[in-house]
């Protein structure tokens, strides 16, 4: 069992939730610094490009005419979180449900294979 700082009592406490609902407010924070620069970003790649630097003016005209894969919604317009608490807590209950079923399997399983076990011991005898 892995424990906390060495203390073999506590153990170690994991957060088992997606990285989506983990990191979400991390990563909404990082794309809205990004969202801050990019117009000034944008700016200084048209001076770039007016003056001459074709990498620069490539970049900028892939970008015009859609080389990257098109989205529904322009991601800055994306306002969704498209996995949130509900659906992972749902998911959970299926989980849930899905393991108490293979458990009522087993057991009906090994109820059946006891039975099977007893009517042959009794034949033998």
């Amino acid at each position: 069992m892995t424990t906390k700082q060495g203390c073999a009592n506590e153990p170690l406490e994991r957060d088992e939730r997606p990285k989506i609902l983990r990191y979400g407010d991390h990563a909404r924070m990082i794309e809205q610094m990004i969202m801050d620069v990019l117009p000034d970003v944008i700016q200084k790649l048209g001076e770039m490009a007016k003056e001459g630097n074709v990498a620069a003016a490539k970049y900028l005209i892939d970008r015009i005419h859609g080389r990257p894969a098109k989205l529904a919604t322009p991601a800055v317009a994306d306002k969704t979180l498209h996995y949130r608490h509900q659906d992972w807590a749902a998911d959970q209950v299926k989980h849930v449900a899905r393991r108490d079923e293979q458990a009522r399997i087993a057991m009906r399983w090994i109820r059946e294979s006891d039975i099977k076990r007893q009517l042959d011991e009794s034949a033998r005898e």
